[in-house]
């Protein structure tokens, strides 16, 4: 079975958390409502997230297409790793 790590702007993906933050603004008086956005969590390489197989890297890229789809984080490079 296939192991990968992935990196994102030159940092390890640990794990994904989502959280909330303040909508952004519709035009409405009373405008509390939160948006729950993907957020990635780095680490180590160490202690980075060792993807097993394939359907599981697919998984964790829609991830973070869900973060590129929210344009809240900035994605400038993303790299999959395939380990030995």
């Amino acid at each position: 079975m296939n192991s990968y790590q992935i990196k994102i702007n030159g940092k390890f993906i640990k794990d994904f958390t989502d959280t909330n933050i303040p909508q952004k603004f519709r035009g409405e008086w009373n405008n509390h409502t939160k948006q729950t956005v993907i957020k990635p969590i780095y680490g180590k390489e160490s202690d980075s997230k060792i993807i097993e197989g394939n359907r599981n890297l697919k998984s964790n890229f829609d991830m973070i297409f869900h973060i590129l789809q929210d344009g809240i984080y900035e994605v400038k490079k993303i790299e999959i790793i395939k380990k030995d």
